[in-house]
């Protein structure tokens, strides 16, 4: 990580496990602090735990899926984390769709 995100505080969206706890840990890696959001309140308490062992880290549950949800996160980020620079989003999910298939693209 670049070393001018030091100091800096982020926000990463989806942060309690794969690519977003793996970005939050190079952001405290980095001399940032991390604000991490994700839908498990359990998943997201561990996932702060750990991550405050190397840094300034915080956690918001929220279920980003329930568009009731987004302005009380709004709100909380404005409230508790004005002063956040960045946002990471890292929020998704995987529908596998198996191998890949190309016979259906096939010239014939």
């Amino acid at each position: 990580m670049s070393e001018s995100f030091a100091g800096r505080k982020v926000v990463i969206v989806g942060g309690s496990s794969g690519m977003g706890l793996a970005t939050a840990q190079q952001v405290l890696a980095g001399g940032s602090s991390a604000v991490i959001t994700g839908r498990n309140p359990d998943k997201l308490r561990t996932a702060v735990e750990t991550l405050s062992q190397h840094g300034e880290a915080w956690g918001i549950a929220a279920e980003l899926t329930d568009r009731a949800q987004v302005p009380e996160l709004r709100k909380k980020l404005a409230a508790e984390h004005a002063d956040a620079s960045l946002l990471v989003n890292a929020a998704g999910i995987f529908l596998g769709q198996g191998k890949l298939d190309d016979r259906r693209h096939r010239r014939r």
